[in-house]
């Protein structure tokens, strides 16, 4: 099982590494989209893969009922750790997706009249305050529940 992680992780790594030239502006036009579209549909291809990996390895014919759960079990802490995982990613994500605009407009109103920093400050501060949301759920998770 740690084998198929590893070389899920290792084809995720190298699928992703061509597109930061499309990210930097260095390919453009229509080679940039299709290096995308390739690199998405590799990138889907490994994910499946990685999904039906621990599937098929668990999938031996002459075990018992009793054998098969304990071997494809997944444990409360397993799940435990996704979802905390889960949570501060998504958190993450969803924190960068508003800080992004918020200090971009915020630098940009500073620059006219400074006495709106205050104001502006607010606002950033309130996108980052999703991703500390994320880590505490995730705290709550792994530690309550």
């Amino acid at each position: 099982m740690f084998y198929a992680i590893l070389a899920v992780s290792v084809l995720f790594i190298l699928i992703l590494s061509p597109v930061f030239a499309v990210f930097t502006g260095k390919i453009k036009g229509k080679r940039a989209k299709k290096r995308l579209t390739y690199n998405l549909c590799a990138f889907g291809a490994v994910m499946l893969a990685g999904i039906f990996m621990p599937i098929f390895a668990f999938a031996a014919p002459e075990q018992t009922a009793q054998t098969a759960t304990a071997a494809a079990a997944i444990t409360d802490a397993a799940i435990k750790a996704v979802a905390a995982a889960a949570a501060v990613g998504l958190a993450g994500i969803g924190g960068g997706l508003a800080v992004g605009p918020a200090a971009s407009a915020a630098i940009g109103a500073m620059a006219e009249d400074s006495s709106t920093f205050g104001k502006s400050l607010i606002f950033v501060a309130l996108g980052e305050g999703i991703a500390i949301y994320g880590l505490l759920v995730s705290f709550l998770i792994l530690f309550v529940l």
